[in-house]
């Protein structure tokens, strides 16, 4: 045991042993933030797929309401994520053809991979849009 501790040592009295921990704990702090930023990008790609999805029909129907709303929080849940964290806005219906229409979600990300080094949570929001125009002409007074 005494040899292996004196093993530790180099020949200027200065222990490896420290630059190994040291390493160690460089190593882990980065495998947290990677494994954070793999979430953020994650996240991201998720709620850009629902609001492409939904803008389809934003564009289809001419503005965004309740149903639509119903729809991109059923896609979002469908693909893991966390409904209560989501805040959507859209132009309401019905913008006649050529009109311009837009639909903005934002989800909040927690990042959690500096709480160990007394940095504690840090939230902020995950942006996603779509513009573009109506492809439907809705007749004044009457049903598409």
């Amino acid at each position: 045991m005494v040899k292996r501790f004196k093993a530790s040592f180099n020949q200027r009295g200065e222990m490896t042993g420290i630059y190994i921990m040291l390493g160690i704990l460089i190593f882990s702090v980065f495998t947290f933030l990677w494994t954070d930023i793999e979430g953020i990008w994650s996240d991201k790609r998720k709620l850009a797929i629902a609001v492409d999805e939904t803008f389809l029909q934003v564009q289809a129907e001419g503005g965004f309401d309740s149903t639509l709303r119903t729809y991109f929080y059923d896609l979002c849940r469908a693909q893991g994520l966390d409904v209560t964290k989501i805040t959507i806005t859209g132009t309401p219906k019905l913008v006649q053809r050529n009109g311009h229409v837009e639909l903005n979600a934002s989800i909040t990300y927690t990042m959690k991979s500096l709480k160990p080094m007394g940095i504690g949570e840090i939230t902020f929001p995950i942006p996603a849009e779509a513009d573009g125009k109506v492809a439907t002409y809705f007749r004044p007074g009457g049903t598409p």
